[in-house]
């Protein structure tokens, strides 16, 4: 299968008879969800579909009321502004009840490429950015940031919730001479095969499947992480002889109870994390794909 893509001691004393040896330990890295930390590396391309950043605290109207501050603030990168509000979902033993809240109203901003959106409200801020409009997750820190050190000033001092989401795509095509064309080729040329499937274990049903994801969550010291990879929108022509889909791996990082004062260093963390766990899921094939021309 050929890929096609269109566009990370101290000593100790011990004695052995009357003799006294000095043992060096190396001090052991730990590793955080038992994957190995990754040294960041920059790549001339990446997968990247769309980065997510959501943030939620407790309700304050001082955010809907200072919103013409916040589309001021953003008005060099996001100059498009709507505004809207909020709905509030009530379930009740007859069903479901849609309402708006008078007071909750939420400003959205784009770019002049819709390549960005943020979204602030009385109880949430989430970012967007999509396709080229991704340029390195320091440039989205930092407008994070921004939007979040806003909010501090209208009372917010603890989020919630964090979530830091990346959604990688890799598009391909492939071809076999006996017509049929398992989905075990795309994922083994992309994915370490320790968390593929084996093509042996599904063989009857893999000219069949339109779609295969796996999800793993991973809990570590109050970090949850959700890694999501697999094979969608897959596509056979009619001589069933060519296939065409795509490899997608969604990780997503979150934490509850974040002090805004400790924002920053949340976000490189999470970033860390998420760039060490796709890297550890990687082929190496992958990794020459993000270091040449993408062939």
């Amino acid at each position: 299968m050929r890929i096609f893509i269109k566009n990370n001691g101290s000593l100790v004393n011990k004695t052995i008879f009357c003799c006294i040896f000095a043992v060096a330990k190396e001090k052991e890295i730990y590793r955080m969800f038992g994957i190995t930390p990754q040294n960041r590396e920059i790549y001339p391309h990446n997968f990247i579909r769309s980065v997510h950043l959501r943030a939620t605290y407790p309700s304050t109207s001082k955010c809907s009321d200072n919103r013409d501050r916040f589309k001021d603030l953003f008005s060099d990168v996001m100059p498009k502004a709507d505004d809207a509000k909020a709905f509030k979902i009530e379930f009740d033993s007859k069903g479901s009840k849609v309402e708006t809240s008078e007071d909750a109203h939420r400003i959205v901003l784009h770019s002049e490429d819709m390549q960005r959106e943020m979204a602030f409200s009385n109880e949430d801020c989430m970012y967007i950015v999509s396709g080229d409009g991704y340029k390195s997750f320091d440039e989205i820190s930092k407008q994070y940031q921004k939007a979040i050190f806003f909010a501090q000033t209208c009372g917010v001092h603890t989020l919630t919730s964090l979530v830091v989401r990346k959604i990688n795509v890799v598009q391909f095509r492939g071809e076999t001479p006996d017509g049929v064309v398992p989905i075990h080729g795309p994922l083994n040329e992309l994915i370490a095969k320790e968390l593929t499937i084996g093509y042996d274990v599904r063989r009857s049903i893999n000219p069949f499947i339109k779609q295969s994801m796996q999800t793993i969550v991973l809990v570590d010291q109050g970090y949850e992480l959700t890694i999501k990879y697999g094979v969608e929108a897959l596509q056979r022509e009619s001589d069933s002889k060519k296939l065409s889909g795509i490899v997608v791996i969604d990780i997503s990082m979150k934490k509850n109870h974040v002090p805004v004062d400790s924002l920053e260093f949340e976000l490189n963390k999470f970033n860390g994390e998420i760039y060490s766990a796709f890297k550890w899921m990687l082929t190496d094939k992958a990794i020459k794909l993000l270091k040449n021309n993408g062939e």
